[in-house]
């Protein structure tokens, strides 16, 4: 069976809150907390950590013995400049000189970080690049900054990638990394070698895009650097549980992501609102690895056979024969 290197995002165990309880229906757990109780869950090989807000200049020593004490790898560090008050005009957007220079900044430091840790990867989703009304903002304008401020973080760390997780919208009411295809021509227009994109599987289905249709056309451009798992109803980004919503579309994903040769990391990211975080994940890992058996027992070459029919049913039948056993 294909081993996927395995993670989950810290910010599992974070507060999530709802419109009606900006709180969260969970206390949190510490960062310390979240790294111990990560390498308790069976299957996992890695974790993803949030700069600024869980791993910083101040802690990243400390952060990095614990997660070797605990048998886990730093896969990736997530830079965050979209949950501070004062980018709610853009970050790498923003037309004040001081705050574009402070989110870029930001970035710098978790790309310094990584080098230093021997982190390969950095998460970087662009959620205050963006707008809500027509007339809002000078289009081309953003776009010039944006690309400069990406190509200036990109040249400061060159060997660590920088993963760009596109999204449709939110919080913005329309982002300019909102889809695969525009993500990939705005780090063409960057054109640099260590900037690619992560697909959140979340993200892609609130684009309405076909997963494995998009893991193809990321890796037709080389720049697949990095997956995260999770669903939602396509209405918003839910981040729920993998597999619990649109099952046989994970399926196909992860055929995919077998048949191109994917290699590096998949990250469980649900943000459980009312459920229980650690089974959360548990049942996602259950679903990758449920599936991963599934596909081994069906076979690849038979599936690739069929799909030259272009018949879909043919690969249900055998899909629905070993999962119900009929």
């Amino acid at each position: 069976m294909k081993k996927f290197k395995l993670s989950v995002l810290a910010s599992t165990w974070s507060k999530h809150g709802d419109r009606w309880m900006l709180s969260g229906y969970h206390d949190g757990l510490s960062v310390e907390e979240i790294i111990k109780t990560t390498a308790k869950i069976r299957g996992l090989d890695g974790i993803e950590l949030i700069q600024p807000q869980q791993i910083h200049r101040d802690n990243y020593r400390a952060l990095a013995k614990l997660l070797v004490d605990s048998g886990l790898e730093l896969c990736s560090i997530a830079n965050s400049i979209s949950s501070r008050r004062e980018y709610y005009r853009g970050a790498l957007t923003a037309r004040d000189p001081l705050t574009r220079q402070q989110a870029i900044d930001s970035v710098k430091t978790g790309l310094d970080i990584a080098a230093e840790l021997g982190v390969k990867r950095t998460n970087l989703w662009l959620g205050r690049e963006g707008y809500d009304y027509p007339f809002q903002v000078d289009y081309a304008e953003c776009w010039d900054l944006l690309t400069d401020a990406l190509r200036q973080c990109a040249a400061h760390q060159p060997n660590v990638q920088i993963c760009i997780e596109y999204k449709l919208r939110d919080p913005r009411t329309h982002l300019f990394a909102s889809t695969a295809s525009r993500t990939l021509r705005l780090i063409d227009t960057v054109g640099t070698k260590n900037l690619g994109v992560l697909v959140d599987t979340g993200h892609t289905l609130f684009a309405y895009e076909n997963i494995a249709d998009t893991i193809g056309e990321v890796h037709r451009a080389g720049k697949l650097f990095h997956f995260h798992l999770n669903d939602n109803h396509r209405i918003q980004d839910d981040d729920m549980v993998v597999g619990s919503i649109h099952f046989f579309e994970f399926i196909e994903a992860l055929f995919w992501l077998v048949q191109v040769g994917y290699d590096g990391w998949i990250s469980f990211d649900p943000h459980p609102l009312c459920e229980d975080e650690t089974r959360s994940v548990e049942e996602g890992l259950r679903f990758v690895q449920g599936t991963l058996a599934l596909l081994d027992r069906v076979g690849y070459d038979t599936i690739s056979t069929l799909l030259k029919n272009r018949q879909a049913m043919d690969v249900y039948h055998l899909l629905q024969k070993d999962l119900f056993r009929t």
